[in-house]
């Protein structure tokens, strides 16, 4: 009896066991609803393949249409926190930075750092950190890369095995445009290989700045301007006067631009109201929109203002009062309080009624010639002036240079006629370029773009090769819940005109 007793309750326990077997195995996966959290191993690297299954890519240029056909593949839901990509090969100027702004393969990130993926929920950062790294001339490169920084488009390039000198002034190129239109632009700036036209026929200010094809000046766009917290100008209350336009603009070597905004469209006066004008400082690193960083009234103790050029040389900003014929170098503070900090040093230019030069001059009773452009290199100042009376429709460019300890400016033999009044001057790495805004709206003149040799010497035929180029690293204190970061790498051809 006993011995049976004992089989028969091993028989239940072996029976209990199968039952219980059967019936948690299907609810093994619920495990993981009860066990604690525990830290997962580091996973796996992935190297993720092009969408054709191949492992590199070749792009090719053919009949003015770039390549579209380099995009990768990516699993649903894959985390990515690493992209790396690895260029090789030799294009006719070597790589350039030309910012391609539709990317359909990766997520579209906004200005706000809002997460776009659910139609249903919005995400955004609780605390937002922006760090702006621009190709500065203090940016850092590998120790074993013999490429150059182009001054021109902040880019890296390869080396160069030869250069150019166009006379000073000489004429390179004009185009003509339907996009330019008499009293109705501003400067124009040559950034990334695109043209940059202020037009001044917009009472506000995020749409005044349009985006130009640089083979023909064509409009491509109007790119976006963020006015972030800066402070604009006033606007003249008159329905015709009252829109806002750039006068001129100079760009630094970390991509930011200094430009002189003004919200009184007045092509033919002898003068530039102070309560109409700012400094604007823009962070331009983006070809589709411009954000402002800071503004400024400069015009305290030295009255209005109508030029502003950076010095490559000195890292100084230049700015041309013109009603007291004077250039004033600035320290911009860019922090948002629009303090800057003023030069106790200046030079003055003057011209005497009937000589070869107007910069500095006077016309009729008295009235002053409006300073419109202003380059400079060293110790020598590039100025687009207007010529006698602003009635008859003509500027000249001149040069004046620096003459031992004087301040007053000594000018330069060589000069060059314009057909029609203009704004701005800027180099842009090889020649000075500017545009015309004309006098009138009903004479029918033309107008032109135009590019003229500024005396220098630049670096012309790339040599074909690899190079690298390596950024900074930004480091915090904190955890990084998220990153958004916007690098563009594009080959690109030269397409000079003959």
């Amino acid at each position: 009896m006993q011995g049976r007793g004992q089989q028969h309750l091993r028989s239940r326990a072996v029976l209990f066991l199968l039952v219980s077997v059967m019936f948690f195995t299907p609810l093994s996966p619920m495990a993981s609803l009860f066990a604690s959290e525990a830290e997962a191993a580091i996973g796996t690297r992935h190297v993720y393949e092009f969408s054709d299954g191949s492992v590199e890519h070749i792009a090719l240029y053919q009949g003015a249409n770039p390549d579209m056909g380099a995009s990768v593949s990516l699993p649903r839901g894959a985390l990515v926190t690493d992209v790396s990509m690895t260029l090789s090969g030799a294009s006719a100027t070597g790589w350039s930075q030309l910012v391609a702004d539709d990317r359909d393969h990766w997520i579209r990130g906004a200005d706000n750092s809002i997460d776009d993926r659910s139609g249903d929920l919005t995400l955004a950062m609780d605390n937002i950190s922006r760090n702006f790294l621009p190709h500065g001339n203090d940016a850092y490169v590998d120790v074993n890369s013999d490429a150059w920084l182009d001054n021109g488009s902040f880019a890296l390039r390869q080396p160069h095995t030869s250069n150019a000198t166009e006379s000073l002034y000489s004429q390179q190129l004009t185009k003509t445009s339907s996009s330019f239109m008499a009293q109705s632009q501003g400067a124009i700036l040559k950034h990334h290989d695109w043209l940059f036209l202020s037009t001044w026929s917009s009472s506000t200010f995020h749409n005044i700045v349009e985006r130009l094809y640089p083979n023909n000046a064509s409009r491509e766009s109007v790119i976006t301007l963020d006015k972030a917290a800066c402070t604009l100008p006033q606007k003249h209350p008159s329905s015709y006067y009252g829109y806002y336009g750039f006068r001129d603009w100079t760009v630094t070597d970390d991509e930011r631009l200094f430009g002189i905004l003004s919200g009184y469209r007045y092509t033919y006066g002898s003068s530039a109201p102070v309560n109409y004008h700012r400094v604007m400082e823009m962070d331009i690193s983006r070809d589709d929109t411009w954000t402002c960083i800071d503004s400024y009234d400069i015009s305290p103790s030295v009255g209005e203002y109508t030029g502003i050029a950076y010095d490559r040389q000195t890292d100084q900003v230049w700015v041309a009062h013109n009603a007291m014929n004077r250039l004033y170098a600035y320290d911009f503070a860019g922090d948002g309080t629009g303090t800057y900090t003023r030069g106790q040093d200046f030079y003055t230019y003057t011209s005497a009624t009937g000589s070869s030069w107007e910069c500095g001059g006077s016309y009729g009773s008295g009235s002053k010639q409006m300073l419109r452009g202003l380059e400079v290199n060293g110790s020598t100042f590039y100025m687009r002036c207007q010529e006698d009376s602003p009635y008859n429709d003509r500027d000249q460019l001149e040069a004046w240079s620096v003459s031992g300890s004087s301040s007053a400016l000594i000018p330069e033999s060589t000069t060059r006629q314009l057909s029609r009044l203009g704004y701005g001057l800027q180099f842009d790495g090889e020649r000075f370029v500017t545009v015309d805004c004309g006098y009138s709206t009903w004479s029918g003149a033309t107008l032109y773009y135009r590019e003229f040799g500024t005396g220098w010497t630049y670096e012309t035929t790339p040599a074909p090769g690899t190079t690298t180029w390596y950024g900074e690293v930004v480091r915090s204190g904190e955890d990084i819940l998220f990153s958004q970061r916007r690098d563009v790498l594009v080959g690109r051809f030269d397409r000079r005109p003959s």
